[in-house]
């Protein structure tokens, strides 16, 4: 069962919604007419009109929320405006996190566990929409180099989520009535996570500029070791079974580490494994991955010394 008090677990949740922080507008291009231009530059006004008008227009908080209706269409409509809206890919990450704001309006409004378990889904969905119209800009404008590096670590990513959510958060069976609510924040923050490394490469692709956010001290890494599965696990953001623990390193067919971290500065972290036999340093480098290196050990498994990197950030 849970330990986590029903209170803490939606206070994360709710959380992990608000912390999350693209179809360009195309430009008329020289060999168009005036005219042409003039049309194009119609639709786009049209466009940014209308996802400033549903912008402004915030959800609702006085009226009643259907959680157990499919939103899936209303979110992929708004998700589209917001890409249309944008110029740049920079504002079109922004755009897209403005529609995920308006729903944590609607997901505020959630009284029941089953609402909020609904509700965590839309999150999700968003990030999802986004992605996948990413990806289609980026296969078409990437040359084939460039499309096979970035298309096997997407496939990687598509083929693990099901794998990093019980890995991080237990089995479901075990998880309690707030696991799917649980769920789903990791999944869309993973989702946009996955939007901002595939806009910051179609970016460059374009010559834009493009920021890639600061990742969170709470995060996951893997090393996949040339596969599509997790081969070793680092997650400094476990959310399942204990509250105890807030780090878990898992060696893949040696040795699985749950345990605790304090922040050293400069991106370290200090672990300790719950039964005190294994210290060590976690190193995160943001979007590049992390590292761990074991400095103390009374573990036949693990000598000093012993380090292991997780290359890719999810």
């Amino acid at each position: 069962m849970v330990k986590k008090s029903i209170c803490y677990g939606l206070i994360l949740v709710l959380l992990l919604m608000n912390g999350c922080t693209g179809k360009r507008a195309e430009d008329a291009t020289d060999s168009c007419s005036k005219e042409e231009s003039e049309s194009v530059q119609e639709d786009i006004d049209v466009a940014d009109a209308t996802f400033e008008e549903s912008d402004t227009e915030s959800k609702d908080s006085s009226m009643e929320i259907d959680f157990f209706r499919d939103y899936t269409s209303d979110i992929e409509t708004e998700v589209n405006e917001a890409i249309n809206a944008s110029s740049t890919l920079q504002e079109e990450i922004e755009n897209v996190q403005k529609v995920s704001d308006q729903y944590s309006e609607w997901a505020k409004q959630a009284k029941t566990q089953s609402e909020m378990n609904m509700s965590s889904d839309w999150f999700y969905i968003i990030w999802d929409t986004e992605l996948n119209s990413l990806w289609s800009r980026f296969s078409e404008a990437a040359d084939e180099d460039t499309k096979a590096v970035v298309l096997a670590d997407q496939r990687c990513w598509d083929s693990i989520l099901d794998e990093i959510v019980l890995e991080t958060l237990g089995p479901s069976e075990t998880g309690g009535s707030i696991y799917p609510c649980l769920a789903g924040a990791l999944l869309e923050e993973m989702a946009y996570n996955r939007c901002n490394v595939i806009a910051n490469e179609l970016a460059k692709i374009k010559g834009e500029d493009f920021i890639m956010p600061k990742r969170s001290i709470q995060s996951t890494y893997i090393d996949n070791h040339g596969t599509n599965e997790v081969y070793n696990y680092l997650s400094t953001q476990v959310l399942g079974q204990y509250d105890d623990i807030d780090a878990k390193i898992s060696i893949h067919g040696l040795i699985t580490l749950e345990g605790n971290f304090t922040e050293k500065g400069n991106d370290e972290l200090e672990f300790t494994s719950i039964d005190g036999d294994i210290k060590g340093t976690i190193r995160l480098d943001g979007w590049n991955g992390a590292s761990f290196e074991v400095t103390e050990s009374s573990n036949d498994l693990l000598s000093v010394g012993a380090k292991f990197e997780f290359n890719f950030a999810l």
